[in-house]
């Protein structure tokens, strides 16, 4: 009878031992938490992560040492097999639990330090904090079936069910979400931000006025609102005229006659370029013209003449300019541009010489 007092009190004993143990080493990880970190920056040379992060790490690292410390305590006391069964389940519960806690913090930390390092625009700082209400209402709901999986309540119904309502509302949403998805994509990625000028293979051309959930509207060169799918922007392929420079070059296609002397067409085509490049609005002063001769066409010898611009919307007014000017010093100087038509020459005539009127009729038959 004097042995059972005895060995309850060295279990009791050795039951508290662990628990301050466990208490003391939680303590000890709660203080230097911060003192490890700065250390490990210098050593590891390291960007400084935010103080509430390495602030949750550790609050992670003292609840599973006390949690584990208590565990080790309660299975030094008497206890049946059921009992601790009891307290095992008990254990994991809270230990998930307070996990679950801590993933949701530390997700939210993260999202806020990397918007505050990163620089993004407001509709990539909207997705981001989109997404992690998504993370955080997925976690909850992993935690929250895992406890009550640990306590010994099945959630295999509620997952199947909650498949099953998954599945009909993608098939149902499937363009929307599919629109969603591409938007974050985008926003991610960054192929394309607000005052881009952007032209798609569908011949969309415009800037970029708003990049939305589910679409993107972009403000054309006559001045209308295109509504563009996330989706259809995100598969298309697409073309940044603002991307790496907001410049792009202006190509006039023109032809002249095969009589023409193709030297003095290229220099009175770059004299004409130069002047427009100079006095145009839109045009960039400082560029050099340049003219190319392209292949033998069947009423003309054609050629393109290059310009540049510094913004897209002056794209139509350059060109406009350049092909009156164009037009006008071709007559000064004589150089012809064929009509689409094709010339017949009959056998044994020259070559340049004015079509022969046609015959009188023949006496007694009148014309008509």
């Amino acid at each position: 009878m004097e042995t059972a007092p005895a060995e309850l009190m060295l279990s009791l004993a050795r039951a508290g031992f662990i628990l301050g143990s466990g208490v003391l080493v939680a303590l000890m990880v709660r203080m230097l938490a911060p003192r490890l970190a700065a250390a490990f920056y210098g050593a590891a040379g390291v960007q400084k992560w935010d103080d509430r992060l390495v602030s949750a790490f550790s609050l992670l690292a003292v609840v599973g040492i006390l949690i584990t410390a208590g565990y080790a305590a309660i299975n030094e006391l008497a206890l049946t097999d059921q009992q601790r069964v009891l307290v095992a389940r008990l254990s994991l519960a809270l230990v998930t639990a307070i996990a679950t806690l801590v993933a949701l913090r530390l997700l939210t930390l993260g999202v806020e330090a990397y918007v505050a390092r990163a620089a993004l625009d407001r509709t990539a700082v909207a997705y981001l904090y989109l997404l992690r209400k998504i993370g955080q209402v997925a976690l909850l709901v992993v935690g929250v079936l895992l406890v009550l999986d640990q306590l010994g309540y099945k959630a295999t119904a509620l997952l199947a069910g909650v498949g099953l309502v998954s599945l009909g509302v993608g098939l149902a949403l499937q363009d929307t979400l599919a629109n969603f998805f591409a938007g974050i994509w985008m926003a991610l990625d960054r192929p394309v931000s607000r005052g881009d000028f952007i032209e798609l293979d569908g011949g969309q051309a415009g800037w970029v006025i708003e990049i939305g959930w589910r679409h993107c509207r972009l403000r054309t060169l006559d001045d209308t609102v295109v509504v563009v799918p996330n989706s259809r922007l995100a598969s298309s392929v697409l073309i940044n005229r603002s991307l790496p420079k907001p410049e792009m070059s202006v190509y006039v296609p023109c032809g002249v006659s095969y009589e023409s002397d193709l030297e003095h067409v290229e220099a009175v085509c770059l004299e004409v370029a130069r002047a427009v490049q100079q006095t145009a609005p839109g045009a960039l002063p400082d560029w050099e013209p340049f003219v190319l001769f392209d292949e033998f066409a069947a009423e003309n010898i054609t050629f393109t003449v290059a310009l540049r611009i510094g913004d897209p919307s002056a794209r139509r007014q350059v060109r406009h300019e350049f092909i009156k000017a164009l037009k006008a010093r071709l007559d000064a100087e004589g150089i012809e541009i064929n009509y689409p038509v094709r010339t017949v020459y009959l056998r044994g005539e020259q070559k340049g010489a004015r079509p022969r009127p046609p015959a009188d009729p023949p006496p007694g038959r009148e014309e008509g």
